[in-house]
C-alpha cells in the first residue's frame, strides 16, 4: 500500500469511529498497530491535542488545529510517520505459503510463525506488539 493510504487510514481510525470488521485485513494489521498507541487515540476521543493537550470543542476542530499549527503539527507528523514506519516493517516480514488448497502466511521473524489468515496474525501483533517489534528491529 501506498504510504499516502496508509496514513489515510491511520487518520480515519483516530478521528472516526470505526468498525475495523469492514476493513479489509491490511486494514486489521494497521489497527492492531495503532492500539498500541491508545493515549494518543484517547487523547484525540477527548477532542484534545495529543501533542499540547489543548481541548476543542469537535474533532474537527482538532483536526484544523493539527494542521495550522505548527508545534502540534511537527509532532503529530512524528508520530504519524513512526505508526507507518512500524507497519510497514511489521507489513515486509508477512509472507504467504502453499498452494490454494492449503494456504497461510507466515510472520518472518528470527522464527517463522505460521497463521492461517492474515487477521490471525493482527490478533498476534496485538497480543505480543513489543516482542514483534523487537524481532524485526534486529534483522
Amino acid at each position: 500500500m501506498a504510504q499516502f493510504y496508509v496514513e489515510s487510514m491511520i487518520e480515519k481510525f483516530l478521528f472516526d469511529d470505526v468498525n475495523v470488521n469492514g476493513f479489509p485485513d491490511e486494514g486489521k494489521i494497521l489497527y492492531a498497530v495503532l492500539l498500541r498507541y491508545n493515549d494518543v487515540r484517547e487523547k484525540i476521543r477527548l477532542n484534545a491535542c495529543p501533542v499540547c493537550l489543548k481541548k476543542f470543542k469537535n474533532r474537527r476542530a482538532l483536526k484544523i488545529h493539527l494542521a495550522k499549527a505548527d508545534s502540534c503539527r511537527g509532532g503529530y507528523r512524528i508520530f504519524i510517520n513512526e505508526v507507518v514506519d512500524r507497519y510497514l516493517l511489521i507489513r515486509k516480514s508477512i509472507k504467504r505459503y502453499g498452494s490454494n488448497k492449503h494456504s497461510g502466511f507466515y510472520l518472518d521473524l528470527h522464527i517463522r510463525l505460521k497463521f492461517p489468515n492474515k487477521q490471525s496474525i493482527a490478533q498476534f501483533i496485538y497480543d505480543n506488539f513489543d516482542f514483534v517489534i523487537s524481532n524485526i528491529n534486529t534483522f
